[in-house]
């Protein structure tokens, strides 16, 4: 009797462990559940975006119907992810890339591209949206607003397009002083270009923060994000961020949650807990 009811209070304190962590909101960069200044909760619902690990992404997802997008990420890219990325180039697809100060350089060495991030901040003293560290930067006729950006080397690059530039007023700040010093590079420099790559295409953008909450809806962003997804849903790569543990238990309950919710597991658990709740009831009403 005693063993039985001590188990009341374990399972009311793993359902408020398990509503504390389900309530409380994600925090961390990039996160499409982070619904706050630093997330891609917006970006997520606006494009009924879906997520995962790369791997898996561009192994199961059709490259006519999704467009891969690999955003500021900060671990570094393996073998079979990388030949994922290239079966899922060689079938047609989109990749995005979308960094400033992260580790996509390694992916595009080992994709065997000559492009790469420059990794210097990008400042334009003149035309930002608050601060020179917010640049605007021009897409065709239209105005995007960087992040603490950087821009794209393009050295050797055959058959790279150009999407979009900073303006002549823009800098790089090699001494990170926050003003321009003589010798540091002027503008303007390009924040976003296309290449081919065998049958698929790669985009790059030198901000890994213009889809995050607080940017999407400034200039014509959310619009560019449209462009850069091509008609396609966007599949957004997961696990190359480094999350903190509410964030992994967050993902790891979602995960249980989808599994449970299937028909199969949710008629077995229901039979289970009918067996077990009458088994409990018998035992109990004996000893009763």
């Amino acid at each position: 009797m005693r063993k039985s009811l001590l188990v009341i209070p374990l399972i009311a304190s793993a359902l408020v462990i398990v509503a504390l962590v389900t309530l409380y909101p994600v925090n961390t960069d990039f996160n499409t559940a982070n619904s706050d200044w630093n997330g891609l909760t917006d970006f997520a619902q606006k494009t009924k975006a879906v997520e995962g690990s790369l791997a898996t992404l561009a192994t199961l997802y059709d490259p006519q119907n999704y467009t891969l997008f690999i955003i500021g990420p900060s671990k570094n890219f393996s073998q079979q992810e990388v030949a994922a990325v290239k079966s899922f180039l060689a079938r047609g697809g989109v990749v995005v890339l979308m960094d400033d100060f992260g580790t996509t350089n390694q992916l595009l060495m080992l994709l065997g591209v000559n492009a790469r991030f420059s990794g210097k901040l990008l400042l334009d003293p003149l035309l930002n949206i608050g601060h020179p560290a917010l640049p605007v930067s021009y897409w065709g006729g239209k105005r995007i607003a960087l992040n603490y950006a950087t821009t794209l080397n393009l050295t050797d690059q055959q058959g790279a397009r150009v999407i979009a530039t900073s303006s002549p007023f823009s800098y790089l700040d090699l001494n990170l002083n926050n003003h321009y010093d003589k010798g540091e590079p002027t503008g303007p420099f390009p924040v976003a270009v296309e290449l081919s790559y065998g049958s698929g295409r790669l985009m790059l953008v030198s901000d890994s923060s213009l889809l995050i909450n607080s940017m999407l809806n400034r200039e014509q962003n959310l619009q560019f994000a449209l462009y850069l997804a091509g008609g396609r849903t966007p599949a957004i790569d997961n696990s190359h961020w480094e999350e903190n543990h509410h964030a992994e238990a967050k993902r790891f309950l979602l995960s249980l949650w989808l599994i449970a919710s299937s028909p199969e597991v949710k008629y077995s658990l229901a039979v289970s807990l009918a067996i077990i709740a009458w088994a409990f009831g018998k035992t109990h009403f004996k000893k009763g």
